[in-house]
């Protein structure tokens, strides 16, 4: 957090495109309980590791509606040799984009996961 700016910092916890379930693996309701302990924080702006411009707070909330639409997505992808889910929302020059995929082998947690949310 920048005070002097007002400015969050996210690393790759709130981001516009998210590869999930590569590194260590968090409950999908786990993160998105995480989501809304960041959003509660006070600050204007966010600055993501891959984004060029700040997003909004209300990016959070697009983010976490986005997540809980996971279980009607059909479209796969392959990546490494990976097959993950595909979940893709808006257009990718709008702030209201949202690129996620995550091992398709996590499907029915994530889905359960969801339900705890």
């Amino acid at each position: 957090m920048d005070e002097k700016t007002n400015s969050l910092f996210t690393s790759d916890t709130v981001a516009r495109r998210l590869l999930y379930g590569l590194g260590k693996w968090i409950p999908l309701d786990q993160f998105i309980h995480d989501l809304e302990r960041i959003k509660a924080l006070d600050f204007t702006s966010i600055h993501t590791c891959h984004d060029r411009s700040s997003l909004s707070r209300t990016f959070i909330d697009f983010m976490i509606d986005s997540l809980k639409q996971l279980p009607q997505v059909q479209q796969r992808t392959e990546i490494l040799g990976q097959e993950f889910i595909h979940l893709v929302r808006g257009e990718e020059n709008e702030e209201t984009y949202f690129d996620f995929v995550v091992p398709a082998a996590r499907r029915e947690e994530c889905i359960e996961a969801l339900k705890r949310v």
